[in-house]
């Protein structure tokens, strides 16, 4: 669990010291920004969330299992978000506002996750998303996260419509993100569960390859992992300073070589929505 901030001065300290630190030292992140960012620390789930499953899961594992500091940067990114989704609160009639939803894998696992607003009657999911800049389309990665909140919600509200609502410093963006197939994202999930929980028996997963090491830019356990550093792209600059490894890994993961056979299966068994059938969500569950 995350227990505190890696100093001003590279010192990984408790969440108290390093306020008193900053406090004393007049560090860049004060200590009124410091106290409101471990404030926003979310605790550890027993149980696995979307979150949790669409990133490393290897980090995953040792978040839940050893005591790690995070990076001012780090927290400040989150922080920052959390601000925009408290605006939001009290003022989206006839939305679910971040709710959190739970669900069970066919192999047995529950998961939860928590959108940021649905609107039943309108078949809508809206995400909200603080970005540097605006992009002109989501990023992969956003979009695998907004259709495993489809799958989680679905059918309890069957959504047809997902949107990302991205902001910067002087504007937004709403953006429409394609659907995908629901058995597909239930067999991307059961496998990166099953890969997490594995983990957390002690078969520690491989850590990230070149199309996910963009990730390890935030990570507090990429030194543990790249003792010699976090690998560089052809270019000489960092693979996770490249938005389009965000794009590849995204893809990856919901074309794992696993999912090949659900492909073949389903073929084009779908109700137009997006959707499964029955039928294909049994066989693809067995698998």
């Amino acid at each position: 669990m995350q227990v505190g901030f890696v100093c001003c001065d590279g010192t990984k300290r408790p969440y108290a010291e390093c306020i008193q630190h900053a406090g004393v030292h007049q560090c860049q992140w004060t200590a009124a920004l410091l106290t409101a960012m471990a404030g926003n620390v979310r605790e550890q789930k027993e149980h696995l969330t979307i979150t949790e499953l669409l990133g490393c899961p290897r980090a995953t594992v040792w978040k839940k299992t050893r005591d790690y500091y995070e990076s001012p940067e780090s927290a400040y990114a989150k922080w920052r978000g959390s601000l925009f989704h408290h605006l939001l609160d009290g003022v989206n009639s006839g939305a679910l506002v971040e709710q959190r939803f739970f669900k069970t894998l066919p192999n047995g696992l529950l998961i939860s996750g928590q959108p940021d607003l649905v609107y039943p009657e309108q078949a809508l999911l809206l995400d909200y998303k603080t970005t540097k800049y605006l992009p002109k389309e989501p990023y992969a990665t956003h979009a695998l996260q907004l259709n495993a909140y489809r799958w989680l919600l679905w059918p309890q509200y069957r959504i047809l419509n997902l949107e990302l609502v991205t902001m910067d410093m002087a504007a937004v963006r709403r953006l429409p993100v394609a659907l995908e197939e629901l058995a597909h994202i239930e067999q991307f999930l059961a496998l990166m569960a099953q890969t997490v929980t594995a983990g957390l028996d002690g078969r520690l997963p491989e850590r990230m390859d070149e199309h996910g090491q963009w990730q390890c830019n935030t990570c507090p356990f990429a030194a543990a992992c790249w003792p010699e550093g976090v690998p560089s792209s052809p270019d000489g600059t960092h693979i996770y300073d490249c938005l389009s490894c965000g794009r590849l890994w995204a893809e990856r993961l919901v074309t794992f070589e696993v999912t090949f056979r659900l492909v073949e299966v389903m073929g084009n068994g779908h109700d137009g929505n997006g959707s499964a059938p029955e039928s294909v969500l049994a066989e693809a569950s067995s698998s």
